[in-house]
């Protein structure tokens, strides 16, 4: 390409005098430095790069390396400068993480199908649950999408081959994210991940979303092919800083930045102080449940490299024993605490109106009452015997387990060992902690819990614990105004 002699050396010039301002051109020509950091940005063996948009202003972040040199450098176009600094030949993500802006992790439940379900469905085959949602998903309106692509560059020529497309992101409104692997063998599967409700008093501190859409040539992650850069970050001023990792219930990222929030009530594992908190764990020391003293479960903890003591197709066996043993030490504190502290009698009588009733009664009167509680424990009954010894069968959300309880213990675990071996350990937490919960709410009704209820009942329970009070009603003492009746 020709161009003006002029021209060129007045460009020339330019870049030279602005080489020089920086202290990078000495005795006519640049520096090793400088040298050095251009090649390695230009003809490095491997880089990541990122670009960020929050509310602030659009930047891109590069960091390379090639052999034992590496650099970042951090491009903002609406100043035109270029930042340029050392970083870890052996730790580019790290370097290129800590650059972006902090996120907070969302924990939720899990859910995975694999894509090719997904296709089949939208091809008009039947879907299971886990399916439909993530069917219904991919229809909504999307606000902010991100992708991280694989690459590559030859060590004769120095060019840059891109792979195929690793992962897509797209984020929708109001909760979730939606990813796929795909065009890459073993790269098939679709998440879902929910993102964490927000305090309420944090919602002053919410801004819009901003991501950061990646581009990340060089090598796969060697974590069973799932990618580990941050590929979606927010402007959260009370976040704390957090890799995204891809995996987990959100059809999106294991660790979620949260600009969503809802005034949902916050979750018990948060808040319960650890004198609340009681764990159980199998035999191998590989889950671990935690419980509070009314045995509600709180969370669910599975050792991240739990397949190198137990086989998938056992898991479920050490699930069960962890279950229970939080479950016995559930009993265990109630019966210390009713040792220690003597509960209070039962506040029957219902209404105020019915604790001061001082009404005369009859023998018809007491006929009626015994009726009227004999229906009311009769009922009581009819409903106790729905959950008393009974075997109750319940399944995660993602339907990749189920587990049976019968009076409150937990008998019986099925894991679907394919899908345990697949997936990141914090999925499977997931699908434990949902059906762990669902057992100990099937087993343990408000209505049966709290005994037999009813106006009849706490009328006649009520007189039993007042017996004072039952003998003025039947005739049997003094009114309370001391006045005998005369002959």
């Amino acid at each position: 390409m020709w161009r003006d002699p002029n021209e060129a050396q007045a460009h020339r010039d330019i870049s030279q005098e602005l080489l020089a301002d920086h202290g990078v051109w000495r005795a006519g020509r640049p520096g090793e430095e400088f040298l050095r950091t251009m090649t390695v940005l230009g003809r490095a063996a491997q880089e990541f790069s990122a670009g960020v948009e929050p509310s602030t202003g659009r930047y891109h972040l590069h960091v390379a390396t090639s052999g034992n040199d590496a650099m970042l450098a951090c491009h903002v176009p609406s100043s035109g400068n270029v930042v340029l600094r050392p970083a870890r030949f052996d730790a580019l993500v790290g370097d290129l993480e800590v650059e972006l802006r902090d996120v907070q992790p969302g924990p939720g439940p899990a859910l995975s199908v694999p894509e090719s379900d997904l296709r089949q469905a939208l091809g008009g085959s039947p879907a299971r649950r886990d399916v439909r949602r993530g069917w219904a998903l991919s229809g909504c309106p999307g606000s902010v999408a991100a992708r991280s692509t694989q690459g590559w560059r030859d060590g004769v020529g120095g060019y840059r081959t891109s792979g195929g497309l690793l992962l897509h992101v797209l984020r929708h409104r109001p909760r979730p994210d939606l990813f796929s692997f795909t065009e890459e063998p073993g790269y098939d599967r679709v998440r879902q991940r929910r993102t964490r409700s927000c305090r309420h008093g944090d919602q002053q501190n919410l801004r819009p979303p901003e991501a950061a859409a990646l581009t990340t040539p060089g090598r796969a992650d060697s974590t069973g092919g799932r990618c580990s850069v941050p590929t979606d970050v927010t402007n959260n001023p009370s976040s704390t800083r957090s890799v995204s990792i891809v995996d987990d219930n959100r059809w999106g990222f294991e660790e979620a930045e949260d600009w969503e929030c809802d005034q949902s009530p916050i979750q018990a594992e948060e808040t319960a102080p650890d004198s609340e908190r009681l764990t159980g764990q199998d035999p191998d020391r590989i889950v671990s449940v935690t419980v509070s003293p009314a045995a509600e479960v709180l969370s669910v903890a599975l050792d991240r490299n739990w397949t190198r003591a137990v086989d998938p197709r056992g898991l479920h066996s050490s699930v069960l024993a962890a279950a229970n043993a939080a479950t016995i030490a559930a009993l265990a504190r109630q019966v210390e605490d009713v040792q220690r502290n003597v509960p209070a009698p039962p506040a029957f009588g219902g209404r105020q109106e019915d604790q001061a009733d001082e009404s005369p009664l009859g023998p018809d009167d007491m006929l009626r009452l015994v009726d009227a509680a004999t229906t009311e424990m009769a009922r009581f009954i009819e409903q106790a015997a729905t959950v008393v010894d009974r075997r109750i069968t319940v399944e995660s959300v993602g339907g990749h387990l189920t587990g049976s309880g019968i009076n409150g213990q937990v008998v019986e675990i099925s894991i679907d060992p394919t899908w345990a071996g697949s997936v990141r350990y914090t999925e499977i937490e997931s699908e434990i902690t949902d059906v762990l919960r669902q057992l100990h709410a099937a087993n343990t009704p408000p209505e049966i819990v709290n005994g037999p209820q009813g106006p009849a009942i706490a009328e006649i329970m009520g007189m039993l614990y007042d017996p004072q009070r039952l003998s003025r009603r039947v005739g049997l003492a003094l009114p309370l105004n001391g006045e005998n009746d005369r002959e």
